[in-house]
């Protein structure tokens, strides 16, 4: 067994390597594309490093148009902060800042647990654990903004804890402003930031108020980060947002509305049907869901950008130590605050995906990784303990290794593969074929069969920014569809359909998805790793010099 006490910064450098060299390894192959939301926050970032303003033209400062679903601005200036020092627009420079977050939670979960517990073997096991986490690597290898909202949340309840542990204000002060930062980096925090500060302030009230006038000083930094929020085009802002991901729509209320009709307004039967009464229990549903063993051990997340298919959010055998975890607490005798701060981030991280369309939702309940990882950790430390099983301790060790072996030999060897496809493939293939192509004085028609096709026009190209925030036509898509957004800039055009025939007389060249141009045409194909055509490219001008 390791002297900890003497090698505990030993082990935590060794384990932050590791969570680093498996977020970097790779990176710029793995995940094989970008998705859509990675095009645009590059392209903003780009902006914003040439420029000062994203693609629209304004310095954006709660919301981020986007593409029409407005994000959160934090992740794009630190991508652009990232853009600038390296003068590079890429996969890497989009994903540089998520890899940060993810280590950066790595070392945090390693402190809050020695912070709380007081032993180094079990803070060592937790950041192991995450370092080694599917559902934390995958987060940290891709431009997702909930990554980095993870990371902002545990310092914030870190800075908070030692606050707790030495009274000291300056960690009170930092623990508002992180919990602050966070409504800017995913919109999630609108919901989870309030409902734990709050919770912190009840549970953890004797602390707080013996603070007295020095309590205003935190209070008043939370007040002035939330300031930006409460104009009147910002609120209306939240609202489309959410209006967009809400679960209940208004066509499943309709539906109920003309059930009731059928039943005759029988008073017994209203209940059934009122709307508020359909909303909870969907919400209850989904909040479930996300805490489900079928989610979080077996099948993880539906889409394929947040788990692998075939692996759970976490590692089968995790499921015995997240429950010897929760034995363990629960045998404490006395009141224990590690108690407390889990139960309040395992009853608060499921409800932003609770209300949403997709549950469960590995982004949304991306919180979930703080509190379980902890747990999981205090119980391989409780079962590596139980000296009359002590082969118990060889078989866990065994199975964390075969587990974390078989999840990194699926997603550097197989997941480019099998799901290229959610990681839209092919679209940097194809417009560096279009740089080579001499497109002067041709209108370039582009299909937006896949969706989000002018950001990665502007993206690869690279567009002009200033040029782009005047002469961009972008048309966002109507209530809230911005995954129909087409536009046009110079010579290019991105239609949601084509007509081949169209351009049959013009000069144009078209990129199509499959199957939409004639095998007699000319045409360049490109293909996911699997073989399947992703795009299509013909030239018009050589259509009649191949007849």
């Amino acid at each position: 067994m390791f002297r900890f006490k003497k090698n505990y910064f030993v082990a935590m450098g060794l384990v932050l390597l590791l969570a680093g060299l498996l977020r970097v390894y790779q990176l710029s192959l793995t995940p094989g594309g970008l998705y859509w939301d990675e095009a645009v926050i590059g392209y903003d970032a780009f902006s914003l490093a040439k420029t000062g303003r994203d693609h629209t033209g304004n310095v954006p400062i709660t919301f981020i148009k986007s593409f029409g679903d407005f994000k959160n601005p934090l992740y794009v200036y630190l991508t652009s902060t990232v853009i600038k020092l390296t003068g590079q627009l890429n996969k890497v420079s989009v994903r540089l800042t998520s890899v940060i977050a993810g280590i950066m939670t790595c070392w945090g979960v390693m402190i809050l647990t020695k912070i709380w517990t007081k032993r180094k073997r079990v803070s060592l096991l937790a950041g192991l654990l995450i370092a080694i986490s599917p559902w934390a690597v995958m987060m940290s290898r891709a431009g997702f903004e909930a990554n980095l909202f993870l990371s902002l949340s545990l310092w914030a309840i870190i800075f908070f804890s030692w606050f707790i542990k030495n009274g000291k204000i300056h960690n009170l002060l930092l623990s508002s402003s992180l919990f602050g930062l966070t409504l800017y980096s995913y919109h999630s925090a609108k919901i989870t930031t309030p409902l734990i500060v709050l919770s912190f302030f009840v549970i953890f009230s004797k602390k707080l108020l013996k603070l007295k006038f020095k309590l205003v000083g935190p209070l008043l930094v939370l007040f002035l980060w939330g300031i930006p929020f409460l104009n009147s085009e910002t609120i209306k802002t939240t609202f489309f947002r959410v209006g967009g991901v809400t679960q209940v729509n208004q066509e499943v209320i309709n539906k109920n509305a003309d059930e009731l009709l059928r039943d005759d307004y029988v008073a017994v039967n209203r209940f059934f049907h009122d709307s508020r009464y359909i909303r909870i229990k969907s919400y209850l549903s989904n909040y479930a869901k996300n805490l489900s063993f079928n989610y979080l051990f077996f099948e993880g997340d539906s889409n394929r950008r947040h788990s692998l298919d075939g692996f759970g959010q976490l590692y089968l055998v995790e499921m015995l130590s997240i429950l010897a975890g929760g034995y363990y607490l629960l045998k404490l005798k006395k009141k224990s605050g590690l108690r407390k701060l889990l139960a309040v981030l395992l009853l608060i991280s499921p409800v932003p995906s609770a209300i949403s369309v997709q549950a469960p939702h590995a982004l949304r309940s991306i919180l979930l990784l703080i509190p379980l990882s902890m747990l999981s950790a205090l119980g391989f430390n409780y079962l590596i303990g139980q000296k009359r099983i002590k082969i118990l301790t060889l078989l866990l060790g065994v199975f964390i290794l075969f587990q974390s072996f078989e999840f990194f030999h699926h997603y550097f060897n197989h997941y480019n593969y099998s799901n290229s496809t959610d990681w839209q493939y092919g679209y940097k293939d194809t417009i560096d074929y279009l740089k080579d192509l001499n497109i002067e004085g041709k209108k370039v028609v582009f299909t937006n069969e896949y969706s989000q096709a002018l950001w990665y026009l502007a993206f690869y190209w690279p567009f002009d920014p200033s040029e782009f925030q005047q002469d961009a036509k972008i048309d966002y898509g109507e209530s809230g569809r911005f995954w129909e957004a087409t536009g046009s800039f110079k010579n290019f055009e991105v239609q949601k359909e084509i007509d081949w025939r169209d351009y049959a007389e013009s000069n144009a060249v078209i990129v199509e998805s499959p199957g939409k141009i004639p095998d007699e045409l000319p045409k360049k194909t490109f293909y996911y790793p699997d073989g399947q055509v992703v795009f299509e490219v013909s030239d018009t001008s050589e259509w009649y010099e191949s007849k």
